[in-house]
């Protein structure tokens, strides 16, 4: 099975901590530990090489699993069948499930183990029994439209197979898996399908220029200039990369563009990004328009934060205070208020499939 670096990660952040942060680009109102986690980032910057990002992305992982949750694997009965990466925190409610669309790697990298701590988090804190964590096809060797069709195969087996209620599912998705999320919700809407009780939309990125008509070139926006020395998680330079490597396949654009031309139809959305983030303005834009087109959107931005920061809630307050805003909206779609909330949980597991 695959193993996380948690211990890793943590055993360097402690250093950090010891150290007392050091990152100029923050202001002293942050944390220490966010000051420590903004350094831990910027002193491992991404690489704009494929092959380093899928060797980095496929090991890596912010959080362990927490106790009393179990992994395994299966695989989807369609045409092309994907692996999804089954979370059960043995303590949940059955009826409630969590379609879970990883990020860490934006669409040309990385797996679901890499975010299954969180992802396994998230649902034991909300009381949700089972995570289906989606195994996508990556690009630029795939098309956008194949990932897409992973994660509505994904919803599918949820529904049909596992045979849970729409309305008792939720779609979670973090960074490039978060526009991936909007894609599903927009690809189900048009083929008819049931929508999930809501979407919680993590720090959204990847090609969010269309937003605007005529669409915004990434590189003008304000908040791609103003956070270009502030967000080490995902910095703009990096970002173009990626979309070049993306979009230089016209279907991929084309893909894009017919699914995010409408937000009408689509389930309540919880949208969040950070003050620091490159693509503060895209995941305003794309709010903005889901309200606009009469959706139940709560929108949240939070400041000094840097893209994705609620994945590192072990790390430091301002992320778990983040998670919790998620776990909260979370029971409040799936009408498990009545449900007792769990307690953060501290372990030191790693992620293991059988």
């Amino acid at each position: 099975g695959m193993r996380t670096k948690g211990k890793h990660r943590w055993h360097v952040f402690k250093n950090k901590i010891a150290a007392g942060g050091g990152c100029t680009s923050v202001p002293d109102s942050m944390s220490i530990e966010a000051r420590a986690l903004a350094d831990m980032l910027a002193a491992s910057p991404l690489q704009k090489d494929l092959g380093y990002l899928r060797r980095e992305t496929g090991l890596q992982g912010v959080a362990p699993l927490p106790d009393r949750v179990r992994a395994s694997n299966i695989l989807t009965s369609g045409k092309e069948s994907t692996r999804i990466v089954l979370l059960s925190t043995l303590e949940g409610v059955s009826e409630k499930a969590i379609l879970y669309i990883h990020g860490t790697g934006c669409l040309v990298a990385g797996n679901p183990e890499a975010e299954a701590g969180f992802a396994a988090e998230v649902a034991r804190r909300a009381g949700v029994k089972e995570v289906y964590c989606v195994a996508y096809r990556l690009l630029p060797e795939n098309c956008l439209r194949d990932a897409v069709t992973d994660c509505v195969e994904a919803y599918k087996y949820i529904i049909t197979i596992a045979g849970h209620v729409p309305d008792n599912v939720l779609i979670i998705g973090v960074s490039s898996g978060a526009m991936l999320a909007l894609l599903t919700l927009t690809r189900l809407r048009d083929m008819g399908m049931s929508m999930p009780a809501g979407a919680a939309l993590i720090s959204p990125v990847i090609g969010l220029e269309v937003m605007w008509t005529p669409p915004r070139p990434f590189h003008e926006w304000p908040s791609c200039q103003n956070n270009k020395l502030k967000d080490a998680a995902m910095p703009n330079t990096f970002t173009m990369w990626v979309q070049g490597q993306i979009f230089s396949n016209t279907d991929n654009l084309m893909t894009l563009r017919e699914g995010l031309s409408s937000a009408v139809g689509l389930p309540p959305l919880f949208i969040t990004t950070g003050s620091y983030e490159c693509n503060l303005d895209g995941v305003k834009e794309l709010a903005s328009k889901c309200d606009t087109a009469g959706l139940k959107v709560l929108f949240r931005e939070y400041r000094f934060m840097q893209h994705s920061f609620q994945v590192y809630f072990r790390l430091c307050q301002e992320s778990d205070s983040a998670l919790r805003d998620l776990v909260l909206w979370s029971r409040s779609t799936l009408q498990l208020t009545n449900i007792p909330q769990r307690t953060p949980a501290i372990s030191s597991s790693t992620c293991s499939c059988s």
